[in-house]
């Protein structure tokens, strides 16, 4: 697979070679990660281990959903309403693809760093009747990186493609792997199996690094970077703000007051009145 983007410290350890003949799923990875920096990057941060692949991606969702305290009153038709946050989910899953034997070894090698990337760091705990007990030091957090769609907003405008500079911080429930039996496997020995090709699929719920919502009394979100979720355009500034008082009615039609410019032509909206 190539990995000029990245550190291929798999190649170094001896997982792999990128110097193999050139197909065509190697021009298309080659122009996924090389040209495009379509990868799909993961950090374990109590370690910094990391592990990346091309993005051939098979599902992308980015889920935002507010919870809500609903109180039931007697007399009342409508409950009582108490905001409690805005949680944030992204399912993704994506294929890996083998030219070769060779490849195949190095790719199914990937996913065991990935797997390993659940568990946490232990430190070994010394008492007066025990000795090296090994006791939970730091969570299995990762950051994780997509194009910009899963980004730090923090770091929106980066050109890295490494979750190490930007990746978007969260846990992970954890990782699917399912070969396409449909392909088959490479067997190089007796017992060993590699898949031509498998699907990975997990859901990042996001731990935000930086502040979300809006200042009271202006336009203005809280975040320094307010380019946010996926670092486009930003949030804060007078565009985008509904004023009372826009529309007139004239008879059966109802016009806007003043014309609103749409690149070089002038558009009216026009509504029905509600009969």
């Amino acid at each position: 697979m190539a990995s000029q983007t990245t550190d291929s410290s798999l190649t170094e350890v001896g997982h792999g070679s990128s110097n193999k003949k050139q197909g065509f799923v190697d021009a298309a990875e080659n122009l996924f990660v090389n040209d495009q920096l379509w990868m799909i990057d993961f950090v374990h941060v109590a370690t910094g281990k990391c592990v990346d692949f091309a993005a051939i991606v098979t599902e992308f969702a980015d889920s935002f959903t507010s919870n809500w305290n609903e109180e039931k009153v007697y007399g009342r038709m409508d409950p009582i309403m108490t905001f409690q946050n805005t949680q944030r989910k992204i399912s993704l899953g994506w294929t890996v693809v083998s030219t070769d034997e060779e490849e195949a070894k190095k790719n199914l090698h990937k996913f065991e760093h990935l797997s390993s990337m659940l568990y946490p760091t232990y430190k070994n705990y010394h008492t007066e009747t025990a000795t090296g007990m090994p006791i939970m030091n730091a969570p299995p957090l990762m950051r994780v990186k997509f194009t910009n769609l899963i980004l730090d907003a923090n770091s929106a405008g980066s050109p890295s493609p490494a979750a190490v500079d930007s990746g978007l911080l969260g846990t992970i429930n954890g990782f699917t792997l399912t070969p396409n039996l449909d392909m088959g496997f490479f067997a190089p020995s007796p017992g060993t199996l590699l898949p031509k090709e498998y699907t990975v699929n997990c859901q990042l719920s996001v731990l935000h690094t930086h502040e979300l919502g809006w200042k009271e009394g202006s336009n203005r979100w809280m975040a320094k970077n307010d380019k946010f979720p996926y670092g486009q355009h930003k949030l804060t500034g007078k565009h985008s703000i509904c004023k009372k008082g826009l529309f007139q009615r004239d008879g059966r039609k109802t016009i806007a007051k003043n014309n609103r410019k749409i690149g070089d032509a002038q558009a009216i909206i026009t509504l029905r009145p509600f009969m």
